[in-house]
């Protein structure tokens, strides 16, 4: 099976599964297989006709494509400065009206240059971080 959505495995008779982000308190095991980061994509000619963001702050005049799964119209990102300063948590407040439950079509939307999507990097065709 191949899902989006966090399934109660026992329920699901699933024996083993490989899941990505942060896990629940559960009295299942986990072990961590690799690291994932997520990285804001769009095609080529949405950025040409829209502007390629410097800073997470530029997205908000972008059109988001949303994973309708994640609870929040904002999406977060870490600012690492130089070595003296702290990391700082940026919230960026989203537009636009497309939301899906399943990554794969939302990279089709990106695409498609239908928008920005927050995307799994080995999604976007970039290895682990």
């Amino acid at each position: 099976m191949l899902v989006d959505e966090t399934l109660n495995m026992i329920e699901a008779g699933i024996d083993v599964a490989i899941r990505i982000g942060v896990l629940p308190d559960s009295s299942l095991m986990a072990k961590r297989v690799a690291s994932h980061r997520r990285i804001a994509c769009g095609s080529p000619d949405y950025l040409k006709r829209n502007g390629t963001p410097a800073v997470p702050e530029d997205l908000t005049a972008h059109d988001s494509l949303r994973l309708s799964l994640l609870p929040d119209d904002k999406w977060s990102f870490t600012r690492i400065g130089n070595t003296r300063m702290a990391p700082q948590q940026v919230l960026v407040e989203l537009k636009g009206r497309l939301h899906g439950d399943d990554s794969e079509a939302l990279l089709e939307l990106a695409l498609a240059d239908c928008g920005v999507a927050l995307l799994c990097d080995l999604a976007c065709g970039h290895g682990p971080a």
